[in-house]
């Protein structure tokens, strides 16, 4: 019997190792593919955004990418607000940001 539940405490543990970190928790509100950023930079800009974001209720978020993968700039943005959940309380309010630094475009 002890046998059995070990073997399912640790069937139940590599499951939730396989799950995708955002079912657990939402993504930040930063996102940096290009590695323009310092981590100090990083760091302050996250913490104003969630400042700001607290403060008005509302998810301010920015995504910097360095292309869009062949998709129109507002398609890409929107895929990113469902991948990464953004939006506040049941509303889903947010202020997105998505700049494409490839094409010099933002939306």
């Amino acid at each position: 019997m002890k046998k059995i539940i070990k073997y399912a405490l640790c069937l139940l543990i590599g499951l939730l190792v396989l799950l995708p970190v955002n079912s657990f928790a939402k993504e930040s509100r930063l996102h940096d593919e290009t590695g323009q950023l310092s981590n100090d930079e990083y760091s302050q800009i996250l913490t104003m955004l969630d400042a700001y974001s607290q403060q008005h209720e509302i998810d301010i978020c920015i995504n910097v990418v360095n292309d869009t993968d062949g998709y129109s700039i507002d398609d890409f943005a929107n895929d990113k607000f469902d991948q990464y959940q953004y939006g506040y309380d049941d509303n889903y309010s947010c202020i997105l940001l998505t700049i494409d630094m490839g094409s010099r475009q933002y939306y």
